[in-house]
């Protein structure tokens, strides 16, 4: 139902209000590295790549850049909408009552800035999913919430996007494994190692 209510407004904004999309001063950079072949990590080159890939398969159609910036968009809001249903899935199984897992449901669906940045190409949206993963499932290990393997490879998953999908994500990154390494928790071994090497990749 999360990933339903949350993907079904990025939709209707998409559609009716910024079809194809919206387009930032930085995402325009972005667009002009993938037209002319020439890419700086001034802006993550990764992201700038999944970008690419959407626009790729639009021209291997026959149709314009407009429709590869749609396919993206709708793609992040995908990406978006099933971070969010799982973080909402996380408090259900923390027992969490009713009104509070509403409330959180409400803020991802309706809040201005949660479907705005969904439809929006900038590199923040993807670091922002990839940060909440990471939280989450840092939370699931130590909480040792549901599968482990799962939280584990998510983990892994999440800190990779972290790094390369932000360039700042690498300090920041390295700050959080400071912090790993001086908190108590469940399967802390475990939860380093994966986090180290997703840090070396």
């Amino acid at each position: 139902f999360v990933f339903c209510f949350c993907f079904a407004i990025d939709l209707l904004f998409l559609f009716l209000v910024a079809d194809p999309g919206i387009v930032t001063n930085d995402s325009l950079a972005q667009i002009n590295n993938i037209l002319t072949g020439e890419y700086s990590n001034h802006h993550p080159v990764f992201n700038t790549m999944v970008i690419k890939l959407f626009i790729d398969i639009a021209f291997m159609l026959g149709m314009n850049i407009n429709v590869g910036i749609l396919f993206f968009c709708i793609f992040q809001s995908l990406f978006m909408s099933l971070i969010y249903a799982y973080c909402v899935e996380t408090m259900c199984e923390m027992r969490m009552n009713k009104a509070v897992l509403t409330v959180v449901t409400i803020f991802y669906a309706i809040v201005p800035y949660n479907f705005v940045y969904s439809v929006t190409l900038t590199k923040d949206t993807m670091f922002a999913g990839f940060a909440l993963i990471l939280v989450i499932s840092l939370f699931r290990i130590r909480e040792q919430l549901g599968g482990k393997i799962i939280s584990m490879i998510l983990l892994f998953v999440s800190s990779v996007g972290f790094i390369l999908f932000r360039t700042n994500g690498y300090y920041a990154y390295i700050a959080l494994l400071v912090i790993l390494l001086f908190v108590k928790f469940n399967r802390k071994k475990e939860a380093v190692c994966i986090a180290l090497s997703a840090f070396a990749i």
